[in-house]
């Protein structure tokens, strides 16, 4: 527990003497043994649960430097990223010191968390129809070492992310531009990776308490939305958010765009309420983040 404890006091002193935190303590007159408080959501609360109970708080010397001295306050409301609060206000309610309330609320975790850094057994197959008279079907293979190749009538695929990679390696096999290419086959092939991004499956191993960290859920999902963030980086390039720029890439946009209207606004709803409902998983490093 010890270890827990310092690396949430470390996150929570890194927090508080951020630029932004400070700014807010710029005007007002701090005296010794003051509190600061810390706000336990986001922003983004589109969520069906409710904020968590318990905030973290830091004591201040009158120079608005950070004792070593950390609690948590219960029964109180704060909209605002932060506020200096007395130990003598009427409205500070419960407060314990972290150490008690981590103790308490550390057996109350429970195994379904640990499902986020679980790593991700990336190496099962799926195959879609495509029904051209080119091409049959499309594999997509996480351990394929090309982002495309095409062997015979099947064309095989590492992601379905990146759509105009399978494309530029089906023109290349075919020895065609975009506009020499059959008519269609693009749109054949764009369907057959929806269908596989929508079948797709992996395997979620939960790692054991003395194995090694390596990369996990959370890690999978940040590498993808970074991929996407490139992808559409680069379409914009192309086309500068113009359709007649260069329709393909306009397309990419939206496409990239939906995607992430739907899978990264999802992510944020899972984050902001397992922290709701487990406080010590926001209290980690993740709250400096």
């Amino acid at each position: 527990m010890q270890t827990i404890l310092q690396i949430i006091q470390d996150s929570l002193s890194d927090v508080c003497r951020s630029e932004s935190i400070q700014g807010q303590l710029a005007d007002e007159t701090v005296t010794d043994g003051d509190l600061l408080l810390i706000n336990n959501s986001f922003l983004f609360r589109d969520v069906s649960t409710a904020k968590s109970e318990y905030y973290l708080a830091a004591a201040l010397n009158g120079d608005r430097s950070l004792r070593d001295e950390f609690w948590v306050l219960r029964g109180i409301k704060l909209t605002s990223d932060a506020r200096r609060i007395s130990p003598q206000s009427k409205n500070i309610g419960e407060r314990r010191p972290l150490k008690e309330v981590v103790r308490e609320v550390l057996p109350l975790v429970g195994p379904l968390v640990f499902t986020l850094i679980g790593e991700v057994d990336d190496t099962l197959t799926h195959e879609a129809a495509i029904g051209s008279g080119l091409f049959e079907k499309i594999i997509c293979d996480p351990r394929c070492p090309d982002a495309c190749r095409v062997e015979g009538k099947t064309i095989w695929v590492r992601h379905t992310h990146d759509e105009e990679a399978v494309w530029q390696g089906v023109e290349a096999h075919l020895g065609v531009s975009s506009s020499e290419a059959p008519h269609g086959l693009r749109e054949m092939l764009w369907r057959a990776l929806e269908e596989l991004e929508r079948n797709a499956v992996a395997q979620l191993v939960i790692p054991e308490p003395t194995s090694e960290r390596r990369s996990g859920l959370i890690d999978s999902i940040v590498s993808a939305l970074r991929a996407q963030r490139e992808t559409y980086s680069a379409a914009f390039e192309r086309c500068q958010g113009e359709a007649m720029g260069d329709p393909e890439a306009f397309n990419e946009l939206l496409r990239i765009s939906y995607n992430f209207a739907s899978d990264a606004i999802g992510f944020l709803r899972l984050v902001i309420s397992v922290c709701d409902l487990k406080p010590l998983v926001l209290w980690v490093p993740s709250m400096s983040t």
